[in-house]
């Protein structure tokens, strides 16, 4: 049953202003009588009816099971909403507006409605190893130093098809080693301190991606990253688009130019802009001219068979009707 909650209240990233919106929720309206997560999971989702209810799945079948899964629909039109509340665990909170107000929006929603102490990263399409959280649980309990931690990934097609990982430096020296060329901490991966996320919001003026590494990009001085060894998540990925990919580059040109004498100097920035136009007419001569596989590949790690038959086991674990944990 969809219920009208009352007004909602959340932080614009881009001006740091409130605004309140009445959301409608489902399934848990009664929150404040249920016990309080540990860990909230944040996960905005559109038109994912095909690929959402893996996702489901794989959460359901997590090995940690004091969390809460806090979905924000963007406006879908498909009956992905229908595929979340179909599961009917009270541990889901579905909430709609019927409005499209993309990703960071959504994020910064999702932030403000969290009731954990810890906030992990979730996508409608990707695929939860089943320990994730009680190994990124245990790292940021045992390291109270470190405010965001990610991990590794395998990188699958649509069918369940793995052909490469995607493993990241683990300490925060080496990862911000060269903050002008990127910050390896996987945005699907992320889990991290509800305060640090609360304190950092997405930036939702300029829509268009990397949303994740305007952030890693903004708070790399004041905060701690780290990532695990381990493989944490399937990351869903066909092949890259062309708009996604310029806009992207645009993005982080942008980024880089706004950062300059500041979180970088003029000199790398301009060095990393120079990188960045390069990428896009690499990306531009590839997709046009249909090679989109071989990009998939450049960007993945090789697959070491251990690894390919850890992956296939917890594909098709997941496409079996979910256990939920205890």
């Amino acid at each position: 049953m969809v219920v009208e909650a009352r007004p909602v209240v959340w932080r614009n990233g881009s001006h740091g202003q409130m605004k309140a919106a009445a959301l409608e929720v489902d399934g848990m309206d009664e929150e404040a009588k249920s016990p309080l997560p540990l860990i909230s999971i944040a996960m905005s989702v559109l038109n994912c009816r095909r690929t959402v209810g893996v996702t489901m799945v794989s959460i359901l079948n997590q090995t940690y099971g004091n969390w809460e899964l806090v979905v924000m629909d963007d406006g879908s039109t498909d009956g992905t909403a229908e595929v979340v509340k179909s599961f009917g665990d009270p541990r889901v909170r579905l909430f709609r507006d019927g409005q499209r107000r993309r990703l960071p929006g959504r994020l910064n929603q999702a932030i403000q409605l969290a009731r954990g102490q810890y906030i992990a990263r979730m996508d409608g399409d990707d695929v939860m190893y089943p320990d994730r959280l009680a190994k990124q649980l245990a790292f940021l309990e045992s390291h109270p130093e470190i405010d965001l931690v990610g991990g590794g990934m395998v990188v699958f097609r649509n069918g369940g098809e793995a052909y490469g990982t995607r493993i990241f430096p683990a300490g925060h020296d080496e990862i911000c080693r060269k903050p002008w060329l990127r910050v390896p901490v996987s945005h699907p991966t992320w889990m991290g301190k509800a305060e640090w996320f609360r304190a950092h919001p997405y930036p939702e003026a300029d829509h268009l991606f990397p949303e994740d590494r305007d952030l890693l990009f903004r708070t790399f001085r004041e905060s701690r990253f780290a990532n695990l060894p381990d493989i944490v998540l399937g990351y869903r990925e066909e092949g890259p688009k062309l708009k996604t990919c310029l806009n992207a580059r645009r993005h982080s040109v942008k980024m880089l130019l706004g950062g300059a004498g500041q979180e970088v100097s003029y000199a790398q920035a301009l060095r990393s802009c120079a990188l960045q136009w390069i990428a896009a007419a690499v990306e531009l001569v590839a997709i046009g001219s249909g090679l989109n596989e071989r990009i998939l590949k450049h960007r993945a790690g090789p697959l070491a068979p251990a690894v390919a038959e850890r992956w296939q086991s917890v594909w098709e674990m997941n496409r079996k009707p979910a256990v939920a944990a205890g």
